[in-house]
């Protein structure tokens, strides 16, 4: 059994806290590469690293607890997390645009295959909005609120910056050529 479905079915479970402190590591490699990474000597290796970070990432979330498990209790009491700095998104900004991608054609609902016309995604957009999002999640359980950090990146996982890890996935795939 996979040790997915060994959490879901309960066997070894970890505990909130075990399991914030998981996806904070994980998390932290992933919000570390943005802010000091992208040194990769080529474009080829960039590539490779940047799919390696996204799909790193993306794996951990899927094995966040879902919502419900998160507030089956009382929802987390826990401070705003800050909002972006503007100084760091200029940073990063910067550094995303070593990539060898920028814009790409992407389907914003990809099962409807009615005449729906393609949307056109941003790379840097999407790199900066998960940064943004698990560096929110990141804020919380350094201040001590694991509950708080795992509802905030369940939920931006699910309604937001999951859609963006896949888009960007997408996107450098095949791009190491």
């Amino acid at each position: 059994m996979l040790d997915l479905e060994a959490e879901q079915a309960g066997i070894g479970a970890l505990g909130e806290a075990a399991r914030a402190a998981r996806f904070a590591s994980v998390a932290s490699a992933f919000c570390h590469w943005c802010e000091a990474g992208l040194n990769e000597p080529t474009s080829v290796a960039l590539v490779r690293e940047a799919r390696m970070q996204i799909a790193t990432l993306h794996a951990a979330a899927l094995r966040l607890p879902e919502m419900d498990e998160i507030e089956a209790e009382d929802p987390p009491d826990a401070p705003e997390p800050p909002k972006r700095d503007a100084a760091l998104a200029s940073a990063l900004a910067n550094r995303f645009a070593r990539l060898p991608v920028g814009y790409y054609r992407v389907f914003f609902n990809p099962g409807d295959l009615q005449d729906e016309e393609p949307c056109v995604g941003d790379l840097q957009d999407d790199l900066l909005e998960m940064h943004d999002d698990v560096r929110k999640g990141l804020w919380l359980h350094g201040q001590g609120h694991a509950r708080a950090a795992l509802r905030e990146w369940r939920l931006l996982f699910d309604a937001h910056w999951g859609r963006h890890a896949v888009n960007a996935l997408y996107a450098l795939q095949g791009r190491e050529c």
